[in-house]
């Protein structure tokens, strides 16, 4: 029987491994999860041919749970930053909050946005409002910056589709709509807490500004506020009504009820991530028309490098549970 110490010192050498790696060799996420994976199990003791089956099988189950999740919710981003939808919900945030409240514009904005939209892709979108913003109010841009780091930050960190907590609720089991709806409550304070270190840190800074070398993309007819937030609050609202119509009724009288049972339909996340692409088609015109398809393959593209990195960390996830670690620490733990 594999030692539990000897497991415990593996895996520190594998999360070690992974960070060398990926951090100083540069080698892809994926094919540093892959080999670390292989030589888990080869030390761990697993047969070779149980291995194979072991990678295989993480592999495949990861991406079950949430390869669609994924893949949707990063076409809705696409959709919503190409056709200047995110513009249109910052404008909208801007004039309600004054510009004198910049930073809090930019948070909510950011926060808003960051639902369907990774972080780093935010960022970027949003980095040209935050320019315009810092020249019209001269405020600071690493305030600014901040502000719309740390929203976007607290909701990719706690929100599925993302694709950290997706993949935990995926290896983990959970209700993805009770995850949701969780992840926005505990992400307010996050950003919150983010929103007033950007505001009191900043107070202390006194850099000049610089001009941006790079210009920003700008979209000359954004669509209306409107239209812009419902291919976000709708999927939201569909995953809250299922999870909340779950709660107050059991699974038999959800059955029973043909009512419920199709709001348990258009309330499974992945449906209801369909319909807020659905409704995301409403912004695009006619002189977007020919880009949707490039748009559609730009969506899946960025989704597959993500998911191939998951689903490698789904096969490394197999594999410790495969050599009995979890249990064997769980029991040197438990004391």
């Amino acid at each position: 029987m594999t030692s539990t110490y000897y497991l415990l010192i593996l895996l520190v050498l594998a999360i070690a491994v992974i960070v060398w790696l990926t951090a100083y060799k540069k080698v892809n996420a994926f094919i540093a999860l892959l080999i670390t994976a292989l030589g888990v199990g080869i030390l761990g003791g697993l047969p070779l041919d149980a291995l194979a089956a072991t990678l295989k099988k993480g592999f495949g189950n990861t991406m079950e749970k949430i390869g669609l999740l994924i893949i949707l919710g990063t076409i809705l981003g696409v959709i919503l930053e190409k056709t200047g939808a995110t513009a249109s919900m910052a404008t909208f945030i801007l004039k309600k909050v004054k510009e004198k409240n910049a930073p809090m514009a930019i948070a909510i904005t950011g926060f808003i946005i960051g639902l369907p939209i990774f972080c780093d892709s935010g960022f970027v979108v949003l980095s040209g409002l935050n320019h315009s913003l810092v020249q019209k109010t001269n405020g600071r841009m690493p305030v600014m910056a901040a502000a719309l780091g740390t929203a976007l930050y607290a909701v990719h960190c706690l929100v599925p589709p993302h694709p950290g907590i997706t993949a935990a609720v995926g290896t983990t089991g959970g209700d993805i709509g009770m995850v949701m709806l969780w992840g926005i409550a505990l992400a307010i304070p996050a950003a919150l807490v983010g929103y007033a270190v950007s505001i009191v840190r900043g107070r202390h800074i006194t850099h000049a500004y610089i001009e941006p070398e790079i210009s920003h993309v700008v979209v000359a007819d954004i669509p209306p506020a409107g239209i812009s937030f419902l291919p976000i609050i709708l999927p939201i609202s569909l995953i809250a009504a299922k999870s909340i119509a779950l709660l107050v009724t059991s699974a038999e009288i959800v059955k029973q009820s043909m009512l419920l049972e199709l709001l348990s339909f258009v309330g499974e996340p992945v449906i209801a991530l369909m319909f807020g692409i659905l409704c995301s088609l409403l912004l695009i015109n006619k002189s977007y028309r020919k880009d949707l398809s490039h748009w559609l393959t730009e969506g899946v593209e960025k989704a597959g490098m993500i998911l191939s990195i998951i689903a490698a960390g789904g096969m490394f996830g197999e594999v410790l549970q495969a050599t009995g670690m979890g249990k064997h620490l769980g029991e040197l733990l438990s004391g």
